[in-house]
Formats: structure tokens, C-alpha cells, sequence
């Protein structure tokens, strides 16, 4: 969802890696942060890893880079070229 603030709607072929790498010039240095939230999501997600207090806290810096990111390009007026939103 923050991610379609930037005009991008990911379609229901793409998956969610796919997606953020079509941000990747507008989310710029935090797109690997994007890229390592989705990896820990599905490391949870299929018990490969635990939650933490240590990781939790990770994952809310992370999102908040990415957050600070998003609000960055929407300011700028950035848009996904070539992305219906």
C-alpha cells in the first residue's frame, strides 16, 4: 500500500519483489531496505526465522526508511513510468 502512493498498482502476476524492483529509482539507496523487508517477511512467514525484539526493531527502521522514501518521491512528483495507478 505505500508503495501505490507513488502511482504504481502491482498486478496479481507480479510478485512482491517484482513490484518494489519497479520502484527501485524513486525508493533509490532504501530499495534494498524494500527488498530485505519482503525476504524477512517470508523468512517469518515460513518459520526460517524468528521474531525478535532485536529483528522487530529492524523491520520498524527499515519501514520507516522506506516510508521517509515514499513521502520523498510523492513530494517530488515522481511517478512509475509505465505503471497504471
Amino acid at each position: 500500500r505505500l508503495l501505490a502512493r507513488l502511482g504504481g498498482r502491482k498486478t496479481p502476476a507480479q510478485t512482491p519483489l517484482e513490484y518494489v524492483n519497479g520502484f527501485s529509482t524513486q525508493l533509490q539507496a532504501t530499495a534494498e531496505d524494500a527488498r530485505w523487508l519482503i525476504g524477512t517477511f517470508y523468512d517469518i512467514r515460513f518459520g526460517t526465522l524468528r521474531m525478535s525484539g532485536g529483528l522487530r526493531q529492524e523491520i520498524d527502521a527499515a519501514v520507516g526508511r522506506v516510508r521517509r522514501a515514499v513521502q520523498q518521491a510523492d513530494n517530488a512528483g515522481s511517478a512509475v513510468p509505465g505503471v497504471d495507478g
